[in-house]
C-alpha cells in the first residue's frame, strides 16, 4: 500500500495530541494525586510544584510512546545540524530508541527542522489555550442557561400573581354585585305596602 505523507510527522501529531490530553488530565488533578502518581512511577516528587509534577509525568508519557515496529523505525532520518551539502544519514533504526539516540518524539521534531524548545511546546500551549477557551464557553453557556431558567421562573411567578390578582378582583366584584342585589331586595320589601 502506498504510504501518504511523512510517517514521522504523523507520529509526531499523534504524540502531541496524546501528550496534550495527558497534560490537561494531570492539571485537573490535585497535587497530592500527582505526587502519588510520581511515586508509583518512580519519579522524584520532592520539593516540586504542581506544574513541575505535571511536566515530569507528561515527559514520562512522551518517552513511553514509541513507533510501532516496521512503521516508523525503518524510515531513514537525516542528521540535523550537519555541514552544508552533507548527505550523511542516520541508521534506519534511529527511531527505535536503541543505544543512546534521541527519543522517537525528539527525532520526529528534528525531522521537522525544529530545534527550538519553545517550538516544541507550542502545540501543547495551543491545545491548553483551546481547552481553556472551551471550558470558558461552557461556563458562559451554563450561566446563560441558568439566567434563562431564572427569568422563566420569575415570569411564571409574575403570571401566577397576576392570575391570582384577577381572580381576587373578580371575586370582589361578584361579592359587590351580590351585596347590591340583597340591598335592593330589602329596599323593595320596605317600599311594598302590606295589607292586613
Amino acid at each position: 500500500m502506498k504510504r501518504l505523507g511523512n510517517p514521522c510527522v504523523s507520529f509526531l501529531s499523534f504524540i502531541l495530541v496524546k501528550c496534550c490530553k495527558m497534560a490537561a488530565f494531570y492539571k485537573r488533578q490535585t497535587k497530592e494525586t500527582l505526587i502519588n502518581l510520581c511515586e508509583q512511577r518512580g519519579i522524584d516528587a520532592a520539593d516540586k510544584s504542581k506544574e513541575m509534577l505535571v511536566c515530569a509525568l507528561v515527559e514520562q508519557e512522551q518517552q513511553n510512546y514509541t513507533p510501532e515496529s516496521g512503521d516508523y523505525a525503518t524510515q531513514d532520518m537525516p542528521v540535523l545540524n550537519s555541514a552544508p551539502g552533507s548527505s550523511q544519514r542516520e541508521d534506519s533504526n534511529s527511531c527505535s530508541g536503541q543505544g543512546d539516540r534521541n527519543s522517537s518524539l525528539q527525532a520526529a521534531l528534528q525531522l521537522l527542522g525544529s530545534d527550538e524548545p519553545q517550538l516544541h511546546l507550542q502545540p501543547i500551549l495551543q491545545y491548553q489555550q483551546a481547552e481553556a477557551g472551551r471550558e470558558a464557553a461552557e461556563r458562559e453557556a451554563a450561566a446563560a442557561a441558568a439566567e434563562s431558567e431564572a427569568a422563566a421562573a420569575a415570569a411564571e411567578r409574575e403570571a401566577a400573581a397576576a392570575a391570582a390578582e384577577r381572580e381576587a378582583a373578580a371575586a370582589e366584584r361578584q361579592a359587590e354585585r351580590q351585596y347590591q342585589l340583597e340591598l335592593a331586595k330589602l329596599q323593595q320589601q320596605r317600599l311594598t305596602p302590606t295589607f292586613q
